[in-house]
Formats: structure tokens, C-alpha cells, sequence
């Protein structure tokens, strides 16, 4: 892989909204941003998560030595997924802001070419997205946590609904999430680059769990008193629909100094 390396990071989805947005009101949203890349990557023959991890420490030395405090790595391995999902792991990078990124990713083009190889040799890596990030729901201890449950469903937005609005939506149900215990964190994933122009979706909603533990009694509350998908329903009816999530098992391998 020649790009910076290798991808990136709910129930709620299962009643969420419709069409296209863009960005052009994004600004008007307070919530925190951030700028992550993704990879979609199968392994080759013979190769391992044990080849690829020793790729991931030469990068983590390499970004060591050239500024890349600000970028965090994370890698996702398919779990609950459809026949459609053909990877073997997905790189998820993530980095405080794009000038951020952007920087680091100069660095790579200049001095990363060695550790580049060395990627692959292990893994064909398919597709390469960008997205901008909008934080709805911090994670509790995120500086602790190392593994676990993410969820991404694809979302759409109804006619006339803002940025800013879908974001207090989430943001209302991530505070609702909190109060039930939820210590996982929230995230809007909206396209920026590299997405194939036929997709239909406005951004990815993107939820972590501490453990597969937490995960499921999310479910289980959610089905046992109605509460979680009344509150949902209220939220969002008629604003915004997400289709079913996608779970992986996702492993952090480098904290960004952002976190």
C-alpha cells in the first residue's frame, strides 16, 4: 500500500433518516471534528494478523520520529457483516484535522516508502476513503480502552435536515445512551474523499461499546421496556433513517495525542 497507512471507527439505527447532503453547513455545528482515512484490505497468501502487526510497529516507529503524535491507528476485522463485506481487516486512521493528516501524509511521501512495502507484502488493499468527523457522544476512559464492538450504519438525511440538526439529534441520543450507562463512544462519518459516487448515504453513524458484554445488554434493554426505542422514535421519526450495522471487532494499535 502506497497511501498513508492503512482504516480507520447502533440501535438507535434501527429507527433513525433521507437525501443527499454536503458540507457547506457543517461549520454550524459545534460539536468536536476530526479528518479519518480508511482501508479495506485482504490479506495475502500465507499472511497474517501477526505479519501485519509487525508492519503496524515500524509505522508507529516511523510516525514516532516524524510528528505524527496526532494520528491514531485502529484496525477492524468483519464480524457481523453481509456477504458483501470481502475484506480481511480495515485500517482506520484518524488525525484531529485534515491539515493535520495532510501533513503527516507528506511526511509519509518523503520518507515512508520503505514501511509502505513492507504493507504490502502482506495485504492487497482495495479501497481508500476519507471522511470528516463529527464526535456526538465522547466515550467514557477513552484513553484505556483498547478493543472492542464498533458498529457502522449508513444514514441518510430527510429533505431540508441540516447538519447541525442531525447533529443535536445525535447528540440528544448520545446523551440519552449516558444516562442508561452506554460508556461507547458516537461519531458521524460524512464522505469526503475516494467513496464511490453511487452511494446513497449522507454520513455513517459510527458507535463503539467497551465489550461485547455492553453490546448486548444495549439490546437487551432496548427490547425489554421500550424506553430506548421510544426515545429514538421521538428523536428522529421522519428526520433521518439508518439501515442495519455493521459490527467489528476493532482493536486500537496507536492513540493519537487527540485521542
Amino acid at each position: 500500500m502506497k497511501a498513508l497507512k492503512p482504516v480507520a471507527l447502533g440501535l438507535l439505527t434501527s429507527t433513525l433518516a433521507y437525501p443527499a447532503v454536503t458540507l457547506a453547513d457543517a461549520h454550524e455545528s459545534a460539536a468536536p471534528r476530526g479528518f479519518v482515512e480508511t482501508f479495506t484490505c485482504q490479506f495475502l497468501e500465507g499472511k497474517s494478523m501477526a505479519d501485519l502487526e509487525k508492519a503496524i510497529d515500524k509505522f508507529n516507529r516511523w510516525a514516532d520520529e516524524n510528528d505524527g503524535d496526532d494520528y491514531g491507528v485502529y484496525i477492524l476485522q468483519p464480524d457481523f457483516t453481509s456477504a458483501g463485506i470481502e475484506f480481511d481487516y480495515g485500517w482506520l486512521g484518524g488525525a484531529s484535522s485534515a491539515k493535520s493528516y495532510g501533513k503527516l501524509k507528506d511526511e509519509w511521501l518523503k520518507s515512508g516508502g520503505d514501511i509502505a512495502e513492507d504493507f504490502d507484502e502482506v495485504s492487497d488493499c482495495s479501497s481508500h476513503t476519507a471522511f470528516t468527523v463529527i464526535n456526538t457522544k465522547a466515550p467514557a476512559d477513552w484513553e484505556n480502552w483498547t478493543s472492542g464492538p464498533t458498529r457502522f450504519s449508513d444514514c441518510k438525511m430527510a429533505d431540508g435536515l441540516r447538519v447541525e440538526e442531525a447533529t443535536d439529534i445525535l447528540r440528544k441520543w448520545g446523551e440519552y445512551q449516558t444516562s442508561q450507562g452506554h460508556t461507547g463512544g458516537h461519531w458521524m462519518f460524512f464522505p469526503h474523499y475516494g467513496e464511490d459516487p453511487k452511494a446513497e448515504y449522507d454520513f455513517k453513524l459510527v458507535m463503539t461499546d467497551a465489550s461485547y458484554t455492553e453490546l448486548g445488554e444495549r439490546v437487551d434493554r432496548f427490547w425489554a421496556d421500550g424506553g430506548a426505542n421510544e426515545k429514538a422514535r421521538k428523536l428522529a421519526f421522519g428526520r433521518m433513517t439508518c439501515d442495519t450495522p455493521r459490527v467489528y471487532l476493532t482493536k486500537r494499535y496507536r492513540l493519537s495525542s487527540q485521542n
